[in-house]
């Protein structure tokens, strides 16, 4: 066990104190016995700190991989349990498409890279690979990921305000120095360094440890070039030492040994279940050093990801490390518009275009390029119309949520028109408007016929008929089935036996629709492929539930048959429904 003073402070460089720790109490660090369940370092606190940015890293060890994601999902919920903003994973990921819809549906924001070498497999998993994950408001500041042609790291690069930029990077070297099976991650990767060799005609051949240090030296080196510092975390698979190749790599890139520093020790604590040596650590540009908070490692196979390597974490001041706290982003479901919505982006371009040429903004800037004295007022004027411009072509492309129409609905609309006519009369007195507001009030009979005597008052009313609004459409389903249902009663009275066959037919398609919905929302958001099964009650009395389902299926099965004939034959056949039944467990 390391002394008192050890266990409370983190070392810089040159030896000076770099960091206390508020909670030295709780904390324990190094200790060669007895850690396999314990923590080392800093404990995390998972309710993270305001103006915190916390980096994750761990050998999964395999992701277990099934149709419902495996372990992938754990591993996302995980991340979000800690509120961590970057988290870097490596070792047997086979890539897979729907690990970037998982992480979507547990993060509101999420970029995510991942990296593998071009080796084909045939098993469920894949030896190697490195993925990493931005999450919620960091997203704001990454712009650049990259990933390694053979997938032995994975980075992504980070704006800051303070002119410098930050890359993150997620590593995984591999154990061995020659081929030791037919899909190791280091068989893998020869396979490939030989067959770049050939195709360059160099004849030399190094082992892919050799060739890791070399490319991730000069790749770390090439960001550092542009100004960068640089964050290298993962799993080195070696012991630093004087002779290994991360050591070289530290020190052509001059990079401190986070870990080394905390411990005085670059040989523990093990990281490893199946040795007693630290074998994941970080390696940083030593500017970073004073913005770390906390940083340790956490117990084996703890948070339900289960796996060989223990996990470790940093923290960061966030206003340090990029210059400012990240902006809140809006929730994709919030979003007006869309970057990659095909359709909306070029409506969008066009309406803010033709509202800046209405504004002479392009004139306006160049005038404000040649102005000799400074003018605030005609830059601040410059500026709101182009935020107005903005502002109308996102309403261009927004897309508003259509409610079904009932006697209910209308009539909110109406007081709120009526009174929005009453605050333009008060706010105009020399425009009489009077014969128009006395017209609406004939033509919708429920509006008001008090008229406000003020502006206060009338936007009072309006903010009131707004409120009223929001309660009827949560209840406009139900209040559409009740008009149409009064409406089918009154015909059937009257004996008007048309119209009621064509609120029927309204009524049922309306109802299917409603089943269509609802189907979309229970289905299982993890798998993006189509229903399989229809489970119908048995309870007799459920007659009009087991007639729109069966429609429902004639529906989808016709649909089915339509696409599958004009795939193969470019026309449309009429095929019986009941020959794609038989194998299709609807019903």
């Amino acid at each position: 066990m390391m002394d008192h003073e050890h266990r409370t402070a983190l070392y810089s460089l040159d030896g000076n104190l770099w960091m206390e720790n508020d909670s030295d109490e709780e904390t324990e660090l190094y200790n060669e016995e007895g850690l396999e369940g314990e923590y080392i370092g800093d404990i995390m606190q998972e309710d993270k700190p305001t103006n915190t940015t916390r980096i994750y890293f761990q050998n999964v060890n395999g992701l277990k991989w099934n149709t419902n994601g495996g372990t992938w999902p754990v591993i996302c919920q995980a991340m979000a349990g800690i509120h961590a903003d970057i988290a870097c994973f490596s070792e047997k990921f086979q890539i897979r498409e729907k690990m970037k819809e998982i992480a979507s549906i547990q993060f509101d924001q999420v970029r995510m890279v991942t990296a593998t070498s071009n080796r084909k497999v045939q098993r469920a998993y894949k030896p190697g690979g490195t993925a990493m994950l931005t999450m919620q408001d960091t997203v704001a500041y990454s712009k650049e990921p990259t990933k390694d042609r053979m997938g032995r790291w994975v980075s992504t690069r980070y704006s800051s305000g303070n002119g410098s930029n930050v890359t993150v990077i997620g590593a995984y070297q591999v154990c061995q120095t020659r081929r030791t099976g037919q899909t190791t991650a280091a068989t893998q990767q020869m396979n490939q360094m030989l067959e770049e060799a050939a195709a360059s005609g160099n004849n030399r051949h190094i082992n892919p440890r050799e060739c890791f240090i070399r490319d991730l030296t000069a790749f770390i080196q090439q960001r550092q070039a542009n100004g960068d510092r640089v964050v290298l975390g993962g799993d080195f698979n070696e012991v630093v030492t004087e002779n290994s190749g991360i050591h070289q790599l530290a020190s052509a890139c001059g990079l401190t040994d986070v870990f080394c520093q905390r411990f005085e020790t670059a040989t523990g604590p093990a990281t490893f279940k199946g040795g007693p040596n630290r074998l994941d650590y970080v390696l940083l540009s030593p500017a970073l050093v004073p913005y770390i908070r906390a940083a340790g490692y956490e117990p084996y196979d703890y948070r339900r990801v289960f796996s060989d390597h223990r996990a470790m974490f940093l923290d960061f001041a966030s206003d340090l490390l990029f210059g400012d706290q990240p902006i809140p982003l809006a929730s994709v479901s919030q979003r007006e518009l869309r970057a990659n919505d095909p359709e909306a982006v070029p409506k969008y371009i066009e309406s803010k275009y033709a509202e800046l040429h209405n504004h002479n903004i392009l004139e306006r800037l160049l005038s404000l390029e040649e102005m000799q004295d400074h003018d605030p007022a005609f830059v601040e004027r410059i500026d709101r119309d182009m935020e107005r411009a903005a502002t109308i072509a996102t309403k261009t492309v927004k897309s508003h949520k259509r409610y079904p129409w009932s006697p209910q609905l209308s009539k909110a609309w109406a007081v709120i028109h009526y009174y929005k006519m009453c605050l333009s009369q008060l706010r105009r007195p020399a425009v009489n408007l009077g014969t128009s507001i006395t017209s609406w009030r004939s033509r919708n009979p429920g509006v008001p016929d008090d008229v406000p005597p003020s502006e206060a008052v009338a936007k009072q009313r309006i903010r009131e008929a707004h409120r009223s609004l929001l309660q009827i459409r949560q209840q406009a389903s139900e209040h559409r089935r009740q008009h149409l249902d009064h409406k089918a009663d009154v015909y059937a009275e009257l004996g008007d036996t048309t119209k009621e066959r064509i609120l029927e037919r309204m009524r049922n398609a309306e109802s299917l629709h409603r089943a269509f919905n609802k189907l979309c929302n229970i289905r299982n958001p993890e798998r993006s492929t189509g229903l399989t099964s229809i489970q119908v009650p048995r309870d007799p009395s459920a007659t009009i539930a087991r007639k729109l389902l069966s429609r429902l299926v004639s529906s989808l099965v016709c649909r089915s048959v339509f696409r599958r004939c004009h795939k193969s034959n470019q026309e449309v056949m009429k095929t019986r429904p009941t020959a794609q039944v038989q194998s299709t467990p609807f019903l």
